[in-house]
């Protein structure tokens, strides 16, 4: 008789294993444009997502042998390309039959580039094979790109540019450096040979990190830089090897093309050609004479100061018809120039920039005299929605020949919506609380606001919520099933895999004492325990106030590599809002930059469920991920005040673009729509029925505790306004979820449009320039919330602009994994196992061959985990015993009905079993037939492939006779079926 284990419920987690150390990926003042770690499966082809592969002996209609007289054949086989065990790009030359083969692969993106004023790096950490050089005769690797008019046009070289940031030939210890340009023979760049650095050395078998800076930011010693001063600089280990100037090359069509136009970047090893020579009877071929990649990125900065070419700004005061009055600003810094726009016109407007000298020489030598006019496009501005309240910001940057940039932007705002305004709210600094506040550590804080006492009937509510199985946000406290689904394996919905390393590093440099407070398992319920407030109840994760530096910079990166640009600047700009408000109200030892908790829940792997989570003052957020699909929800961001006037940061301004998008939708809809929109007149009283409003969360609804919360539709369809006014909702959800990667963003956008005509806005308040207000975008599929907010820290009472609370939801279960999808429903919504109080995953030995199997286990399962409730059931007995695989003429009847018995009759007993013990709000059943049940196959006995049919037909049984009354749903996982 065979005992089997029934699992009901799969929870593991390991801790990873330490992988090396890597370099940061983000560099100090650059934000991340592409990055590429190469994660995958051991033995898989890097995403096609990110490279083209290049196939053959030459592009179509190119050069022959890659215009090189190249040897080999390029190919997307794993044995020339793939994903090492290591987590690294392997691009390996193979010799078979007496040919050749490698592999060549470029990036599909082609725009990559240098903005004006800014700079772009390419940095790239990989290693060359170890091998004798007498046995690396041929063998040719490189790390280059090409400008992006040669893709398509493959006779266009060298006028359409080449960076070799890396050649080595041979087997040799060196490694070389050119660029190409112009035309050839001959040329601003000596073609063919290019412009080169010569060999350097360059240590083989060992990895180094390699970089390539475009340099277009022009900053020095306050000269008047022109193209000639732009640069193309190589670096090795983080030295500076090689450089060559606008001026080198001298000639500015080809140096536009070389540092002004978009690349791609390539990665191959060739074998043989013009400069290498041809291999040789000694050659060798395999890992040895490899080339190996660990990353990869582009980084660029935006445009940087260009005043010490045009070393004044101009002040500009507005009036009739255009500029009125103006005044020369000295700095070495742009500045944000304030306008008081008493009666300003649509228009264009005309600025003046004058030279701190009689004259300035700009390009090529071009004399602009004293003063240049330059009209901004008209486009950007709109004049007729200012008022005598209105404030006209200009930024002008100098560009380097004929115009000036002009970034211009009128913000139609009272005195509380600007800049200035929060200060007029700093509460004295003698007041209790603000001595109690200067006085207090994190630690003495939380105790003294905990032990008021309408907190601690809030707490108490607040964590008895969390006794409750999680659902997530609903409108009517059904959840919508099959909204969501798990990617095939060969989907990419955009997560940013190479997080992946970013995570395995950040463990990596934790302390032992750091990583047991930073690592967690997938399922752990610390996924629900998050607040918002400065208050530090929840102690789970790394405290960054209290982690290493090389921890809290790891973890960075890890947020850096997860999210977007945007949206990691608009993460840590809260963080940096924190400090500043801390500063304000001289209470840093509460209030700062690091008064945050980070978790990484589950194993960080490509293809296996994993997460983080950061959550603290007006910064909380929960990522989680299962191979290229990714949630980020719950989001919190907020700010008081939402900008930031002095200090470093100054400048610094959130969720500007959220606010003037709804102001301006609002204002332009119809009357009689505004009424049944505005659900609500005013931020707070009388009208709201009890729980529209609260002391803490205020307005919005889908703060932390409200994990279960049913949350109704509420002001009217988005499809009943204009497509103008519909777009600038579809602007309103991009914007709150411009933290998620671009490709990441697309996939959350089309799921969000298929929806559309279920989508609703609802707003709170006026929405008048001066007003503050709450909004509300509400479909299936997600909710956005955006609430200004009473002072906390702050003295103002009511509801003001500069105190901002934003909140992303993602409703119907989904808000904490990739939703209905069984991997997510085990390790992150079946929370039932450990919200029952059992610490650990548990085994229950059963016999699925006893006939009362099902009554038993679920008895004894209800008895261990003292609960009348199961969340989810897993079904995946099996009894497949070798010793009975007889042939089909001498199969038993005994044998046929014991593997029926087990794999059949077992899980439809213990299903009917559980049957009285699924949650009233549903519940899931899960069974795991086998791809044996469609597939001919090789069972001797024919029964086990027979019993993995019957059991889908008692599936869909099951889903018949009970998913339409219980609202539980039943559901088969076929491994392998295609």
């Amino acid at each position: 008789m065979k005992s089997l284990f029934l699992p009901l419920m799969v929870l593991t987690t390991t801790v990873a294993t330490p992988v090396s150390k890597i370099t940061s990926l983000i560099k100090p003042g650059f934000a991340p444009t592409f990055i590429e770690t190469f994660v995958g499966y051991p033995g898989s082809l890097p995403s096609s997502s990110n490279w083209i592969f290049d196939l053959g002996t030459s592009y179509p209609g190119g050069a022959e042998r890659w215009g090189n007289n190249e040897f080999e054949t390029y190919t997307k086989d794993p044995s020339n390309v793939h994903i090492t065990e290591d987590q690294n790009l392997a691009i390996t030359p193979r010799f078979n039959q007496g040919k050749w083969t490698s592999a060549r692969i470029e990036t599909q993106r082609s725009d990559f580039v240098a903005k004006e004023g800014g700079k772009l790096l390419v940095e790239a950490r990989l290693k060359l094979g170890g091998a004798p050089a007498s046995k690396m005769q041929g063998i040719w690797p490189a790390f280059w790109a090409l400008g992006s008019e040669f893709r398509g046009n493959y006779t266009n070289w060298p006028m359409a540019s080449e960076w070799d940031i890396l050649e080595a030939i041979n087997g040799e210890s060196k490694m070389y450096s050119t660029i190409h340009c112009g035309f050839a023979p001959g040329g601003p760049c000596n073609e063919y040979s290019g412009i080169g650095s010569g060999g350097r050395d360059f240590s083989r078998g060992e990895f180094h990190t390699l970089g390539f800076m475009v340099d277009r930011s022009m900053c020095g010693d306050g000269k008047n830089a022109s193209w000639r001063d732009e640069s193309l600089n190589w670096f090795l280990d983080g030295k500076k090897i090689f450089n060559v100037t606008g001026a080198t090359v001298g000639d500015k069509p080809s140096w536009v093309k070389l540092a002004h136009k978009e690349h791609f970047l390539l990665l191959n090893v060739a074998v043989g050609g013009n400069w290498p020579g041809p291999p040789n009877n000694a050659t060798i071929d395999g890992p040895s004479v490899n080339m190996e990649v660990d990353y990869l990125t582009w980084l660029w900065t935006e445009q940087v100061s260009h005043l010490t070419r045009l070393p004044s700004l101009v002040w500009l005061r507005g009036g009739i018809g255009g500029i009125s009055e103006q005044r020369v600003v000295d700095t070495p810094k742009p500045q944000r120039a304030t306008a008081h726009a008493s009666q300003m016109v649509r228009g264009d407007i005309h600025l003046f920039a004058h030279a701190s000298s009689p004259k300035m020489e700009l390009g090529d030598g071009d004399d602009l005299g004293t003063e240049k006019n330059a009209t901004c496009p008209p486009e950007l501005f709109d004049f007729s929605i200012l008022d005598s309240s209105a404030y006209l910001f200009v930024i002008i940057i100098a560009t380097d020949i004929f115009h000036i940039d002009c970034r211009v932007g009128a913000k139609n705002m009272a005195q509380t919506r600007s800049p200035a305004g929060f200060r007029d709210y700093i509460p004295p600094a003698d007041a209790p609380r603000s001595i109690q506040l200067a006085e207090s550590d994190t630690y003495q804080w939380a105790d003294h606001r905990c032990s008021e006492p309408f907190m601690i009937g809030w707490m108490k509510a607040w964590k008895e919520r969390y006794d409750q199985p999680y659902q997530g946000i609903t409108t009517d406290g059904n959840v919508i099933p099959n909204i969501f689904r798990l990617a095939d394996k060969n989907e990419n919905f955009g997560a940013p895999i190479h997080a992946v390393k970013a995570a395995q590093n950040a463990i990596n440099v934790a302390s032992e004492e750091e990583r047991e407070k930073l690592l967690k398992p997938v399922d752990a319920p610390e996924w629900r325990f998050w607040m918002n407030p400065e208050i530090y109840v929840f102690k789970h994760g790394v405290r960054l106030e209290e982690a290493s530096k090389d921890l809290v910079a790891a973890l960075h990166v890890l947020m850096q590599t997860s999210l977007s640009a945007e949206g990691y600047e608009k993460a840590h700009g809260c963080m940096k809002v924190n400090q500043f408000l801390g500063e304000v109200v001289n209470g840093t030892k509460v209030l700062n930059e690091n008064s945050y908790n980070f978790v990484i829940f589950g194993t960080p792997s490509p293809e296996e469920p994993w997460g983080w989570q950061i959550f603290g003052h007006h910064l909380c957020m929960n990522c989680f991920m299962v191979g290229t699909q990714m949630v980020v929800s719950p989001v919190f961001m907020g700010a008081e005040p939402n900008v930031i006037d002095a200090g470093p940061h100054e400048g610094l301004e959130l969720f500007v673009d959220q606010e003037q998008t709804a102001l301006s939708l609002m204002q332009s809809l119809d009357p009689e729509i505004q009424k049944d929109v505005q659900i609500y007149k005013k931020l707070s009283g009388d009208e709201y029925p009890p729980g529209r409003w609260h002391r803490a969360d205020q307005r919005h609804l889908g703060g932390a505790f409200q994990d279960n919360r049913i949350v109704p539709y509420e002001g009217v369809r988005v499809t009943t306004f204009s497509e103008p006014q519909q777009d600038a909702v579809r602007k309103l959800v991009k914007l709150s979820l411009n933290y998620l990667p671009v490709k990441a963003l697309a996939s959350h956008l089309e799921q969000i449009a298929s929806h559309w005509d279920d989508t609703w806005f609802c707003w709170i308040g006026g929405f008048g320039d001066r007003d503050a207000f709450y909004y509300k975008v509400h479909s299936p599929v997600i909710m956005v919330e955006f609430d200004h907010h009473s002072g906390v820290f702050l003295n103002n009472k009511e509801p003001l602009p500069f105190h901002i609370h934003t909140l992303v939801r993602t409703p119907n279960g989904g808000s904490r994994g990739i939703r209905q999808a069984i991997s997510i429903h085990l390790a992150c919504e079946g929370f039932a196992k450990l919200e029952h109080g059992v610490e650990q995953a548990i085994a229950i030995k059963v016999d699925a061959l006893d006939p009362q199997f099902g009554p038993k286990a679920i008895a004894e399962v209800v008895k261990r985990l003292e609960t009348t409730v199961v969340d989810i059931l897993v079904n995946n007995a099996v009894l497949a015993d070798p010793t009975k695989a007889l042939p089909v003429k001498d199969t038993t009847l005994d044998v046929f009905l014991e593997i029926m018995q087990a794999n059949v009759y077992a899980p439809v007993s213990v299903t009917t079993a559980l049957l009285p013990h699924l949650p009233d709000y549903g519940g899931r059943v899960i069974n795991i037939p086998s791809v044996l049940a469609y597939q001919a196959n090789n069972d001797p006995t024919v029964a086990y492939g027979a019993s993995k049919t019957a059991l889908q037909s008692y599936i869909r049984a099951f889903v018949e006779t009970y998913s339409k009354l219980e609202k539980t749903t039943f559901n088969s996982v076929i491994v392998g079926l295609a």
